[in-house]
C-alpha cells in the first residue's frame, strides 16, 4: 500500500468464506471481473477459507497491508478477531525489532 492512488493504482480485495464452495467462487471472480471492465480498474482478487487464513504464517509485509485494510462486512465478527490476534506484536517482537535497528545504526 502506497497512501495514495494513481493510474497506476488496484484495489485489493480479499474474501474470507467460511465454507470450501467452488460454485460461490466461480460467482465472486465472475462479479470481480465484471466490476474491473466496468470502472477500467485492475482488481487483485484472492479467496480464502478462514480457517486455513488462520493458520497462515504472515510476515511483516502482510502485517502492514493487513493494518492498512478495511473490513466491510463481517456479520460474525470472525474476521475482525482473526485479524486483532495475526496483526498483534509481542513485547518480545517489538524488543528484537530495536535490538536488530539499534544494530543498524551503529
Amino acid at each position: 500500500m502506497r497512501d495514495f492512488a494513481d493510474k497506476f493504482s488496484d484495489l485489493e480485495i480479499i474474501v474470507f468464506l467460511s465454507k470450501k464452495d467452488d460454485e460461490f467462487r466461480r460467482q465472486i471472480r465472475k462479479t470481480g471481473l465484471h466490476e474491473e471492465q466496468c470502472s477500467g480498474v485492475y482488481i487483485d482478487l484472492e479467496m480464502y477459507l478462514l480457517s486455513d487464513f488462520a493458520k497462515w504464517k504472515s510476515d511483516e509485509i502482510d502485517m502492514w497491508d493487513f493494518s492498512k485494510s478495511e473490513i466491510v462486512s463481517d456479520p460474525s465478527g470472525e474476521v475482525g478477531k482473526l485479524f486483532g490476534r495475526k496483526l498483534h506484536i509481542s513485547e518480545s517482537l517489538w524488543v528484537k525489532r530495536i535490538a536488530v535497528y539499534a544494530e543498524y545504526l551503529k
